[in-house]
């Protein structure tokens, strides 16, 4: 088998990082409303309200130039503080639940990480 010509090999990754931002999760104006899907997870965004929402649980959220950073409060014993970053361009996630300090090393936190998708029907 003969090895793929560099030319090609770089022509097919310059194809996947497009089509990665290709895929992101971008809402453009003030007002739209973005439902995501991140591991079966479902989060509404209320763009310019700065508001989401998580399984009923409302948060507070911020839009910078490169992440949507979501903050649902502790609402009881059962239910802890959730901490969400999604990337507007490749739509990857980071989350973590449990209580401060977020995003150190700290054993009674959970994380995971993963590719949220745009749902198509709006709540």
């Amino acid at each position: 088998m003969k090895p793929m010509p560099v030319a090609a090999t770089t022509r097919f990754l310059v194809a996947v990082v497009i089509g990665a931002v290709a895929a992101g999760c971008d809402a453009a104006e003030v007002g739209d409303q973005l439902v995501l899907e991140c591991d079966l997870t479902v989060i509404v965004l209320q763009i310019g309200e700065e508001t989401a929402e998580l399984s009923g649980r409302l948060g507070e959220l911020t839009v910078t130039d490169r992440e949507y950073q979501m903050r649902f409060p502790a609402a009881d014993d059962a239910h802890w503080e959730v901490r969400v970053v999604v990337d507007r361009h490749t739509a990857r996630f980071k989350w973590e639940h449990g209580r401060e300090p977020f995003g150190a090393l700290f054993s009674d936190n959970v994380r995971r990480s993963g590719t949220c998708e745009v749902r198509e029907e709006q709540f």
